[in-house]
């Protein structure tokens, strides 16, 4: 499954979403393909092994998360995205070369690793526990 020229959505923005865990493991992904998964407060994880490229990959505002798994992941087109995510403390992103327009990772208050090693292009970039 290589995914839609589209969105891959997940997002609860009225709070009453008792999603718990994401596993798309055969989820390749697209230059096109918008991951959003925003405002979902019981979920504790999220599997994309299988991704490897998108336009868009924004985890932001769920409340619960601690896992999030992204190994594959080589390309993002246009902005990555993880933010306001309480719980979360390590992101791992061995593979990633590229994210073109902007990558940022703030406002995770419990994060303690961040790992890109190969990161190359990260167009506009923002990490700490601020947006500015």
């Amino acid at each position: 499954v290589t995914g839609p020229a589209g969105e891959f959505r997940f997002a609860d923005f009225g709070g009453q979403s008792s999603l718990t865990s994401i596993y798309a493991p055969r989820l390749t992904g697209t230059q096109s393909l918008d991951i959003l998964i925003n405002r979902n407060p019981m979920l504790t994880s999220v599997d994309l092994s299988a991704l490897k490229e998108a336009g868009i990959v924004s985890i932001s505002g769920n409340r619960e998360l601690v896992d999030v798994k992204l190994p594959e992941l080589t390309t993002v087109t246009n902005v990555f995205q993880i933010t306001f995510n309480e719980n979360l403390v390590g992101i791992f992103l061995p593979k990633l070369t590229t994210s073109s327009n902007e990558f940022q990772v703030y406002g995770n208050s419990n994060l303690q690793t961040l790992c890109a090693p190969n990161l190359e292009d990260g167009g506009s970039v923002c990490i700490g526990n601020e947006s500015d």
